[in-house]
Formats: C-alpha cells, sequence, structure tokens
C-alpha cells in the first residue's frame, strides 16, 4: 500500500501534481478536494458532487431539488427575477 500525501492550495491546483496525493484547493468560502492515483500519469480526480439535496416541506412531505453544477439553486421570485442561491454541501 502506498503512502498518502496531503497538501494544501489556496488559489489552484499545481501545475505537477505528485502520486497518491490529496490536494485541498480554496474556492470561495470552502474548497475542493482532488485525489491522484498511482499507475500512469499522475491526474487529480475531483469529488462527487450531489445533484440534487432532499428538503422536507410543510406537512412533512419529502422533495428534492436539483442543485446546477456550479453548487446553486435556481429561484425564481414572485416578481419573475431569477436568483441562484448558493449552496454549500457536507458530503
Amino acid at each position: 500500500m502506498a503512502n498518502i500525501k496531503h497538501h494544501k492550495f489556496v488559489a489552484s491546483l499545481p501545475a505537477v501534481l505528485e502520486a497518491d496525493s490529496i490536494y485541498f484547493v480554496r474556492v470561495g468560502s470552502g474548497y475542493d478536494q482532488y485525489v491522484t492515483n498511482h499507475s500512469g500519469t499522475i491526474v487529480a480526480y475531483s469529488m462527487n458532487r450531489p445533484t440534487k439535496v432532499s428538503v422536507l416541506l410543510n406537512g412533512g412531505i419529502g422533495a428534492y431539488i436539483n442543485v446546477s453544477a456550479n453548487s446553486t439553486l435556481a429561484l425564481t421570485m414572485n416578481n419573475g427575477t431569477t436568483y441562484n442561491l448558493p449552496v454549500t454541501l457536507n458530503g
């Protein structure tokens, strides 16, 4: 089994990645996590993100809301304007 290395970067992944490593890259109010493999060309794999969130509506009804690729919920206000609500997901 390979030794795992952890790296923290503030802005972006470095140009050269180390094998068998986990990278934490600061993005907005959170971070993105990348893991490199051990074989061949080193490639950073990003963490899988949920495509929908579970919510509980009035009356105990469960529902799902789709999350966009940039981790926002698209809302349409009563006056017709739209707003992308940022979502922080923890799993």
